[in-house]
């Protein structure tokens, strides 16, 4: 028998899944007043989302001459026009030439509703779009955390840094334009004239003009004097970057090692300063820490939920198998934020202080 060959084109698809975690903003989120601490006791959340025509079908939701009009919630957000600024989207309706790939505005809720009629609310998902309901399936948490650096008492959310200091913020800009614009009247002056004086020499204000005058120049033209209050409103800018280091204990002293600061302080009195100074930062960052931690669980629950195969893993300089989908409960996980373990000097003081004590027990 002759042989045969064959010449043969493979084409191998491998499906793999991920966890995504992406940044919603927050004009389209809604979240129940109700709401105090964790969004997973809520009683109802919800995101709008903007998906095509053609998406929605090939999920499943709308058929082939199903018609479903956004109804466009009213809303003016400043936020959203604020991201708007740079790029014109305020205009945009979403509708394009290509029908099916028009945006239709939905709304993707998590209430808790008895839906069965035995008395107990349940955590279900709802996709609306326009009004009519899409899909009503349960679900086992709401996919949303949230993280915030100050907490507000009986919110869900609190405030940025930028709300700590907005209004510090106008204050300086008023004072510095201030201030600048004084140091313009200063430089260049306004003058008293009457009719004997060249208006046109008056008004060009170059540097070494001439102004020609009839009369006696003395007398044709007297200057406004204009106090300059420049140090003055720059003594107050000065106040006004501690209001700053105050609310949120950032300062120049904090950010770096100031000459002058370490030029008239011992180095004790500097690092108390330190202390002092970083305390509300630390706090800050345990607070927006603990929406990292929801993160963390969230992610843990979708591999424990949708993982179907098992992932190799280095482990102890060795690839070991990990199956998630065996992780029956969570009672083994505990996430560590990761502060509070202290400065370099404070563990060198445990560290030694530990030393002593073994010494003293041995």
């Amino acid at each position: 028998m002759p042989n045969v060959t064959y010449d043969v084109r493979i084409k191998a698809i491998t499906k793999r899944g991920k966890c995504n975690v992406e940044c919603v903003a927050t004009e389209d989120m809604l979240v129940s007043p109700k709401t105090r601490g964790d969004l997973q006791k809520s009683p109802f959340v919800a995101q709008r989302i903007r998906k095509s025509r053609s998406s929605l079908k090939e999920l499943g939701y709308i058929e082939d001459d199903e018609d479903i009009s956004s109804d466009d919630f009213p809303r003016t957000d400043i936020q959203d026009i604020a991201r708007s600024d740079t790029v014109d989207e305020l205009g945009a309706d979403g509708r394009t030439n290509d029908r099916s790939m028009d945006d239709i505005e939905c709304l993707e809720c998590y209430l808790r509703i008895d839906f069965d009629g035995d008395g107990y609310a349940e955590l279900r998902k709802v996709l609306r779009a326009g009004n009519q309901v899409l899909s009503n399936d349960p679900i086992e948490e709401i996919p949303f955390a949230y993280a915030v650096p100050v907490r507000m008492p009986h919110r869900h959310i609190g405030i940025s840094l930028y709300d700590l200091t907005k209004d510090i913020q106008d204050i300086k800009t008023t004072l510095i334009r201030q201030a600048l614009d004084n140091t313009y009247l200063v430089n260049n002056g306004r003058f008293v004239i009457n009719e004997q004086v060249n208006v046109q020499d008056m008004v060009s204000g170059r540097p070494g003009g001439v102004v020609r005058t009839t009369g006696d120049a003395t007398t044709a033209v007297v200057p406004i004097v204009t106090q300059p209050i420049a140090s003055d409103i720059l003594g107050m800018v000065n106040y006004v970057d501690s209001m700053v280091a105050q609310r949120t204990g950032i300062s120049a002293t904090t950010q770096g090692l100031d000459p002058d600061t370490l030029q008239e302080t011992t180095a004790k009195a500097y690092n108390n300063a330190m202390n002092a100074a970083t305390a509300k930062i630390e706090l800050m960052a345990r607070i927006f820490a603990e929406g990292v931690k929801q993160i963390g669980l969230l992610i843990h629950g979708c591999l424990v939920r949708h993982q179907d195969k098992p992932m190799m893993m280095k482990l102890r300089n060795q690839w070991v198998p990990v199956d998630p989908s065996s992780w029956k409960t969570r009672y083994g996980v505990t996430v560590n934020v990761g502060l509070g373990t202290g400065t370099r000097d404070e563990q060198r003081q445990n560290l030694m202080m530990l030393g002593q004590m073994q010494q003293a027990a041995a």
